[in-house]
């Protein structure tokens, strides 16, 4: 990358000031570019996170529900025998 920057920056010098303006923004582009890709990686790092947090949080709910279902069954069973 280094060599690419140099070649353009000598070119600039040679052609005037608009190529020289051109590879300051072009230059420039990049950098923040490179800025944005590493934050938007770190945001999809969190996103995952998060849904793995959610994922297993809901693995807990999932089995309260079913123990919830079971005590209720066994509780029906137990108003049926005393009925009878």
């Amino acid at each position: 990358m280094m060599h690419l920057e140099q070649a353009l920056i000598e070119a600039a010098t040679t052609q005037g000031i608009w190529v020289l303006l051109f590879v300051s923004l072009f230059l420039y582009t990049i950098k923040n570019n490179e800025k944005l890709v590493e934050k938007q990686d770190k945001r999809e790092e969190n996103y995952q996170k998060l849904l793995s947090d959610m994922t297993e949080k809901y693995a807990v709910v999932e089995d309260i529900r079913n123990s919830v279902d079971e005590i209720q069954k066994k509780m029906e069973q137990i108003s049926i025998e005393q009925k009878e």
